[in-house]
């Protein structure tokens, strides 16, 4: 039984279905337990699973960039709003992208999270991408008017960098 040979997270898997392409989790047994109702999943951990959700046609843009969020097995929001959100770390946290568009332009905003949804650090306005690490403090990559540069943040979210070239990380 193909069932058997699927990886399990927290007791289910994603599966898709077949007639509105739409994604959900079963268990061992291929009974539904979270309907087919997300355009995208990851696995679940620790009891929590990111997904974006599908959003009907009748929302503005925003909405539609920012339809991530965390469920947990029984298929209940715990929180939304989110344009991107990385796999959680071993700690439990993770970083989260907020989109907005304006006059003025397009505001990117990342937060620290835990998997209640609690912002822990920032905002951090405008970087490009940030990469979880479990190892090393987290690397940003920022597509500011000078260019592309990498820096690492402190656990309070404040920019360290080597620009004089010590061999240590300061502010």
């Amino acid at each position: 039984n193909i069932l058997n040979e699927l990886a399990l997270c927290d007791g289910l898997f994603v599966y898709q279905d077949e007639e509105t392409g739409l994604l959900g989790y079963k268990d061992i047994n291929g009974k539904i337990k979270v309907e087919a109702k997300y355009g995208s999943c990851r696995n679940f951990n620790d009891g929590v699973a990111i997904v974006r959700f599908k959003r009907g046609t009748n929302v503005d843009f925003s909405e539609m960039l920012n339809c991530c969020g965390v469920i947990n097995t029984a298929g209940d929001s715990v929180f939304s709003g989110y344009t991107m959100i990385q796999d959680f770390r071993n700690d439990g946290m993770t970083w989260a992208l907020t989109t907005s568009i304006s006059e003025e332009g397009v505001m990117r905003d990342w937060v620290q999270i835990d998997k209640k949804g609690s912002i822990k650090t920032g905002p951090i306005p405008n970087v490009h991408w940030i990469y979880n690490s479990k190892e090393y403090p987290i690397c940003v990559i920022d597509m500011g008017f000078i260019g592309t540069f990498y820096t690492f943040l402190d656990e309070k979210g404040d920019f360290l960098s080597d620009f004089n070239n010590d061999k240590e990380l300061a502010l």
